[in-house]
């Protein structure tokens, strides 16, 4: 299974494009990567704390990590752990897919919400990037960064 770094990058964080799907200013809440129906293994360990079939990013996994930090895996095809499961990382989350209708071409959104209490010091750019959707609220940050500074603090090799 690929991890989420050795996947190629789609489209990126805050990106506008394709024009059209994202608000002006905020961009791009996450990153798209480069999976075709694959399985995916979890980044992280945690809790699924949301498992939902939404109408723009499909088939969605919802895992809290012990920060408090959210991470939104979307357009599954297969889920495979059932809520309030404990996970962890390296742990098949599912098969990655193309559902939903805010999608061109099988992949894998990937995004984080984090709150206040999840980062060490929130910025007022945070501001812009505020999520009110659902029951996960609070802010995205480019998930990328935001796992390769976790596996660092934590001495995680990325892999």
């Amino acid at each position: 299974m690929r991890t989420i770094f050795q996947t190629k990058i789609l489209n990126d964080y805050r990106s506008k494009t394709p024009r059209g799907f994202y608000h002006w200013l905020r961009g791009h809440s996450g990153v798209d990567c480069d999976y075709r129906y694959e399985n995916l293994p979890s980044p992280v360990s945690g809790e699924i704390v949301g498992i939902m079939n939404q109408n723009e990013m499909g088939k969605v996994i919802y895992l809290k990590d012990f920060k408090g930090t959210i991470h939104v895996f979307a357009h599954m095809s297969v889920i495979s752990p059932s809520l309030h499961a404990k996970i962890k990382r390296g742990d098949l989350l599912g098969i990655t897919g193309n559902t939903g209708s805010r999608t061109t071409a099988p992949h894998l959104h990937y995004e984080i919400i984090c709150t206040k209490d999840s980062v060490a010091k929130p910025s007022p750019f945070d501001l812009i990037m505020i999520r009110k959707e659902l029951p996960f609220k609070g802010f995205n940050r480019n998930p990328i960064i935001y796992l390769a500074q976790l596996y660092e603090e934590y001495k995680v090799p990325i892999s």
